[in-house]
């Protein structure tokens, strides 16, 4: 097996780049005064997913459906932008009068 010079690896890595450089996974809201619990809300039956924090497009989603909390707009009235998991994607815009806050 025939061994290549370093040099020529190099670009091959740089294209990578650095794993430090790479941007951060979006995280969900912190519960307030808490650095590492996230808000969380349990849908209200009849309640459904928008694409964005409007009625247009919604889909119906199953009652006590718990996700996490990644945006708010507009207070009580609002929406919020939800997603199943911590790990930054989200699913979809939530009437914020149609989930409970789920303190825990």
């Amino acid at each position: 097996m025939r061994r290549r010079p370093l040099l020529m690896m190099l670009p091959t890595f740089a294209a990578i780049g650095p794993a430090w450089a790479q941007t951060p996974a979006r995280q969900p809201m912190p519960v307030p005064g808490k650095a590492s619990l996230f808000q969380r809300v349990i849908t209200r039956p009849g309640a459904s997913l928008s694409p964005g924090p409007s009625a247009t497009g919604a889909k119906p989603i199953p009652g006590f459906s718990v996700f996490y909390v990644y945006a708010r707009q507009g207070g009580d009235d609002g929406w919020m932008e939800v997603g199943a998991a911590s790990d930054g994607r989200t699913v979809g815009w939530l009437p914020a009068a149609k989930a409970i806050d789920w303190k825990h």
